[in-house]
């Protein structure tokens, strides 16, 4: 058996080895449904039609309700048990381009829209609360910074406002890469804030008196090659960064030194330029990482640094979004070939020593499939060998082409199924953030 797994991580180790184009023309084919699939656990897919255009942004609200984002600027509140519609916040003039959760004394929603607006709404109300204005800028993100009470928004600039909705800063950024796409806020008050850069830009909190606080540039956070994509907190104490060249680097919240570096790709594009290990999203969740890595995705263990599974073609496009679902036991992944598939994992979320192996120990692309998953059914077959993971797909095509982390043709899918609740937030009242 030893011998047997020697040769996996061999094969997997010739082929990473090889020019991005001829491993990626080797790779596994996407696998398909299949249509005897009894052990599926979802009685059926319900689409929740009620946006006009693209939806482009679900977050979570609680146990029982999720918040979908569209380009027709509405936001509508959903019962994720029953499917139906609990609210519809109207307000936005234009497509609506960040939408957060936020816990204070309860609940609420921020959005931020093209029409060059942040609005503050309770999600129990359906009503808008508090409306900030950013001078013509179109804000990408937002982050509540906890230590202060600041709301920091960013788009070509960066704003800070305080919990009244009082505009502290505004934070003037030049060059080809001054437009932030994405930000994460640290703890001592620091902000990473992602544009087109390959070196993301820490921000700090620098407070005059208790009236006067303003963000400043820190430093630059340099190892990446190409324009870093996404952003997420593994910790208090650590975060982590990925790349279009494939590279993922954990970072210190402390010091902010870089203390792993995964996924790094000596040839990163193909001959036509096309970022073949893009990383476009990072998932979190105990120890592990799950990362979309062009159409298919990794999942590493990042307290050790080890790889733990490849899936190099869970998709026909590159993966721009993934989640959990059934009490974290299902990961879903959506891509931009317009489908959703849901994956069993809960081989290796259950165990906390698997992945000493590598890559290889759990298998790479379809090497180890031990169940096939699709609407209405369920395919089995048996492990390759013991502590496997189970590997499923089940996909749904909801139509259009969805654009980026979107689901076309304006409606968002939801799933029937045991124990079902998408775990969320909090709740929460009154004026000002």
């Amino acid at each position: 058996m030893a011998a047997a797994w020697q040769s996996l991580r061999d094969v997997f180790r010739r082929k990473s080895e090889r020019e991005p184009e001829e491993a990626l023309s080797e790779s596994p084919a996407v696998a398909e449904v299949q249509e005897d699939q009894p052990d599926n656990p979802f009685g059926n897919v319900q689409l929740l039609d009620a946006h006009a255009d693209i939806v482009r942004i679900m977050v979570r609200v609680d146990d029982r309700r999720v918040a979908s984002a569209s380009d027709d600027g509405l936001i509508v509140i959903w019962n994720v048990h029953d499917g139906s519609k609990l609210e519809t916040l109207t307000g936005h003039t234009r497509a609506v381009s960040c939408l957060t959760a936020l816990t204070l004394d309860g609940l609420r929603l921020l959005s931020a829209s093209i029409d060059r607006t942040i609005r503050v709404w309770d999600p129990s109300k359906g009503q808008c609360t508090l409306t900030l204005s950013t001078s013509g800028d179109t804000v990408k993100s937002l982050e509540y910074l906890t230590g202060s009470g600041m709301l920091c928004g960013a788009g070509e600039c960066i704003y800070l406002w305080n919990r009244q909705g009082h505009l502290l800063q505004q934070l003037v950024r030049v060059g080809e890469d001054s437009n932030v796409h994405s930000m994460l806020a640290l703890r001592h008050e620091h902000v990473v804030a992602l544009s087109d850069s390959n070196a993301p830009e820490v921000y700090a909190m620098e407070r005059h008196s208790s009236q006067m606080v303003k963000l400043r540039f820190f430093r630059q956070l340099i190892g990446h090659r190409e324009s870093v994509r996404s952003v997420v907190k593994l910790s208090d104490s650590e975060f982590a960064t990925g790349a279009l060249d494939g590279s993922v680097i954990i970072w210190s919240a402390e010091n902010l030194s870089a203390l792993t570096r995964l996924n790094i790709q000596e040839h990163y594009y193909s001959r036509n330029h096309n970022y073949v290990f893009s990383v476009q999203y990072m998932l979190p969740f105990r120890q592990f990482l799950f990362v979309a890595v062009g159409n298919g995705f990794h999942i590493y263990n990042h307290v050790r640094g080890t790889q733990l599974y490849v899936e190099t073609s869970a998709h026909h496009s590159k993966v721009e979004h993934m989640v959990f679902l059934s009490r974290d036991s299902l990961l879903v992944t959506c891509s931009l070939d317009a489908s959703i598939r849901i994956w069993a994992c809960a081989a290796i979320l259950e165990s906390d020593n698997v992945g000493a192996g590598g890559a290889g120990m759990l298998g790479a692309g379809a090497g180890a499939d031990s169940s096939m998953v699709s609407l209405g059914s369920v395919h089995q077959q048996q492990a390759a060998a013991p502590r496997t993971p189970a590997r499923a797909s089940l996909s749904i095509h909801v139509g259009g082409g969805g654009g980026a982390g979107g689901i076309g043709g304006g409606r968002a899918a939801s799933f029937s199924a045991p124990s079902s609740p998408m775990a969320g937030g909090g709740g929460g009242a009154g004026s000002g953030l």
